[in-house]
């Protein structure tokens, strides 16, 4: 076969893939100087592919993947130094399975689960030094279950339960960094009073 006739097939096939193709990639500049660039069915015009998002420099922002306009897998958010910030999990644009943060330098900062948008079981955070900094039990999407607290030395820093939120419920102990006890309190939807302190009984 001549290359000028190998040329024109490859011409022809090019266009066949092109003209065949459902889809389209869109770039969209705002005023803000973000770039989004993403994938469209082109009949239904709902985003349907990889996405990115770019700041005015062109450094990456975001990525993820869409399906029938929705939010669908692993969803990454960047610091400005390329790093990882956020990692979710999607499923039909709604929180489903791991979510990972970082802190800017890139060590682990808290990690935890949803199920059909809804925080669940166990979330940890973590000190920059990879120290396990705080155990919270989720359930109804807010914290209701025990939570442990530590000092960056691994030593315990409190212990407890939440109900319904950020409100200590039940017996709540408070322990100094040397793994002491510092008091012992009896919690009701947030509102505490102290039984035993470590002061109290200094001055027995």
């Amino acid at each position: 076969m001549k290359l000028a006739n190998l040329l024109i097939l490859s011409s022809s096939l090019i266009f066949l893939l092109c003209a065949c193709s459902n889809t389209a990639t869109v770039k969209v500049k705002g005023e803000n100087g973000f770039t989004e660039e993403y994938i469209i069915d082109k009949e239904s015009k709902l985003k349907n592919g990889p996405y990115k998002k770019l700041d005015e420099k062109g450094t990456l922002m975001e990525e993820t993947n869409y399906i029938d306009d929705k939010i669908d897998g692993l969803r990454k958010i960047y610091y400005k130094n390329g790093n990882v910030e956020i990692e979710e999990n999607y499923k039909a644009g709604e929180f489903d399975g791991e979510l990972k943060s970082y802190y800017d330098s890139g060590e682990l900062q808290l990690e935890g689960n949803y199920v059909k948008g809804q925080m669940l079981g166990k979330w940890k955070g973590y000190y920059k030094s990879g120290k396990l900094k705080e155990v919270v039990t989720f359930k109804d999407n807010a914290e209701n279950g025990p939570f442990i607290e530590y000092y960056e030395n691994g030593n315990m820093k409190a212990e407890g339960s939440y109900l319904n939120g950020d409100n200590e419920h039940g017996p709540l102990v408070i322990y100094k960094e040397d793994g002491s006890v510092e008091r012992k309190m009896d919690c009701v939807e947030g509102r505490c009073t102290t039984t035993w302190s470590s002061e109290t009984k200094n001055e027995e």
